[in-house]
């Protein structure tokens, strides 16, 4: 076995995947990236902007549907950072689209965090 063929087999980090996730919601792939913080997520579980990230992900992806996937995230990323101003607003936003559905235009103009 080859140094290349240990490189590909290894297994990615959190911020790799963080990482990963943010190329992948910049080409427009979000399922992609919502695999890749999930990931960093799991393997970070204090990962703030991770959980951020995928909340706004879940809201941009399909927000009628994933609407508590994207409450359950923005609440954890609030949780881990008190002091992110973004997750607080957008945590708000998401709230009050449960209850107001044409109250959330904040969320698909938002952008992601860009470091783990």
């Amino acid at each position: 076995m080859g140094i290349f063929d240990l490189l590909r087999t290894r297994p990615l980090s959190a911020e790799e995947h963080f990482s990963r996730g943010l190329a992948s919601a910049r080409r427009g792939d979000l399922s992609r990236a919502i695999s890749e913080w999930r990931a960093a997520a799991r393997m970070d579980a204090s990962n703030a902007k991770a959980h951020y990230n995928l909340g706004l992900a879940y809201y941009r992806k399909d927000h009628e549907h994933l609407l508590d996937e994207t409450i359950r995230e923005l609440r954890l990323a609030c949780t881990l950072d008190p002091e992110d101003e973004h997750a607080r607003q957008n945590l708000a936003v998401a709230l009050a689209e449960k209850g107001q559905p044409n109250g959330s235009a904040q969320l698909e103009d938002e952008p992601f965090a860009e470091t783990s």
